[in-house]
């Protein structure tokens, strides 16, 4: 006899900085997690559902009637989202007492004890943990035979293919939140690799949902490029693109194999243009070894996009240096504009965070969706409202409009 068959949802959370419901259709990079949880589950025995609140929006605006529809909820998101795990676990609750309530991603993970409190199951594990919960609070009938990742479902997944060959990262930035969870970096077999591409099917765009391509040295990376080679050249993908730090470009075999091999652009950590100290105070002295401009044209000339953030920490960087790398950018025409600034974040468990906190530098009723980069959660040196100023208007370089306009058309150029 058959189990009766159980309805999941996975929901892939999110908070935006302006706290409203927006829907951000071109994010990239978009959710990955929610299609992986979902390769776990039986297609025998269970409906399964997607969800991803950064594509569509809050849930409870705009399908509300998906809270009262799983047997199970699983939830997943950033940091700054644990506020929305609540706020989903109780409209779930409210509109299905029996409703199971699963929890992960990096929101639990920096609060484990504290996450136990709130949902049924409080997983800080990998996304491999959700088949524990699924046996345990359903069955073994309900665990997929075989995993096989549900790009089929990830409505929000079109051009870009997303996959992950590698977890965690090599480096321990103060600040990172990788380094508050402590684990540690690790390539996934060959096989894992293989069977999301061969669910993702064609994609213009093969991206590699990594923190660091090339954590475990050059012979795994040439190896994973290897694999998208061999199924770019048969036409399943044009293009590649994925995220890898300064070390990268050390090595400029690294960037002519990235060119031969169809990379579109590759995404840097860059953070600071200038100020070395701070980089070395962070722990991130890859960055401080070469001169980042040097970098930015080595890819560049490859023919390769070369995508980046700054991240700015006010509680010993003053707004004259914060605008000092606004007109360093202005003034190189081989700098590309960043992809977004944002102010250093204390995530909890980092170290970054304890120091921050001993020194009582963590603003007054900081909340955890306030954890996003776009909000000030630290004391500043300059002036609470100047920084905020700075924060609105400077990241998105409001008045270096027509400076800004005649850089992009000389980088372009250039």
């Amino acid at each position: 006899m058959n189990p009766p068959r159980k309805k999941i949802l996975i929901v892939n959370c999110y908070f935006p900085e302006m706290r409203e419901p927006i829907k951000r259709r071109n994010e990239v990079p978009d959710a990955l997690a929610p299609v992986l949880l979902g390769g776990w589950v039986s297609t025998e025995h269970c409906e399964v559902k997607l969800y991803n609140e950064v594509h569509s929006g809050f849930i409870e605006v705009f399908q509300p009637d998906l809270l009262s529809w799983p047997d199970m909820l699983v939830m997943t998101g950033l940091t700054a989202t644990f506020d929305r795990l609540l706020h989903l676990t109780a409209y779930a609750r409210t509109a299905n007492p029996r409703v199971v309530t699963v929890a992960g991603g990096h929101a639990v993970r920096c609060l484990p004890v504290y996450s136990q409190e709130f949902f049924d199951y409080a997983c800080t594990g990998n996304v491999e943990e959700i088949r524990e919960v699924i046996e345990e609070a359903l069955g073994p009938a309900y665990l997929a035979e075989e995993f096989r990742p549900r790009y089929d479902l990830a409505y929000w997944i079109k051009r870009l293919g997303y996959a992950e060959a590698t977890r965690n990262c090599n480096f321990k930035c103060s600040f990172c939140s990788l380094t508050g969870v402590g684990r540690k970096y690790s390539a996934q077999s060959a096989d894992y690799l293989e069977s999301q591409m061969d669910a993702m099917g064609r994609r213009l765009i093969f991206f590699f949902n990594d923190n660091q391509l090339l954590g475990d040295g050059k012979a795994p990376f040439r190896a994973r490029i290897g694999q998208v080679q061999r199924r770019r050249e048969a036409g399943q993908f044009r293009y590649w693109s994925g995220f890898v730090t300064d070390t990268f470009f050390w090595d400029e075999q690294n960037i002519r194999l990235a060119r031969e091999t169809g990379c579109l652009s590759l995404f840097v950590g860059v953070e600071s243009f200038d100020d070395s100290m701070w980089l070395k105070s962070v722990n991130k002295k890859q960055n401080s070894r070469m001169n980042q401009v040097e970098l930015i044209r080595r890819c560049v000339e490859e023919g390769i996009i070369f995508q980046y953030g700054l991240v700015y920490d006010p509680t010993i960087q003053t707004l004259e240096q914060m605008y000092h790398q606004l007109d360093l950018i202005c003034e190189h025409p081989e700098i590309p504009a960043p992809n977004f600034i944002f102010m250093s974040i204390p995530f909890p468990g980092t170290p970054f965070f304890h120091d921050r906190y001993e020194k009582g530098l963590i603003l007054p009723n900081t909340k955890m969706r306030d954890l996003e980069g776009s909000t000030l959660s630290l004391q500043p040196i300059d002036p609470v409202e100047d920084v905020v100023h700075f924060i609105r208007n400077g990241r998105n370089f409001r008045g270096y409009r027509s400076r800004f306009l005649r850089h992009q058309a000389k980088f372009l150029w250039h």
